[in-house]
C-alpha cells in the first residue's frame, strides 16, 4: 500500500486533481463553500449586469479592433 501511496504522490501529487476527484466522489464531505445571500434575485442581478458589461467591454475591443486594421488597409 506504500508503493500505490508513494506513486500516487510522485505522479498525482497534484493537489487539485485529488481535490477535483475527492469532490467528484464527495469522500469527504464538501469542498466548496457557497455565500448565502438575504437577496438572491438582486445578487442574480448584479451577476447578469456584470456579464454583459464584460461582454459589451469584449464587442468594443473586438469594434476598436476591426476599425483600426480598416483604416490600415485603407491608407495602404
Amino acid at each position: 500500500m506504500k508503493r500505490i501511496w508513494k506513486w500516487l504522490k510522485n505522479n498525482l501529487g497534484n493537489t487539485e486533481f485529488f481535490s477535483g476527484a475527492g469532490s467528484a466522489f464527495n469522500l469527504s464531505g464538501d469542498y466548496c463553500n457557497f455565500k448565502i445571500s438575504k437577496d438572491p434575485f438582486m445578487d442574480d442581478k448584479k451577476a447578469i449586469m456584470s456579464d454583459w458589461k464584460v461582454v459589451s467591454r469584449d464587442f468594443k475591443k473586438s469594434m476598436n479592433e476591426l476599425e483600426s486594421e480598416e483604416m490600415s488597409h485603407n491608407l495602404k
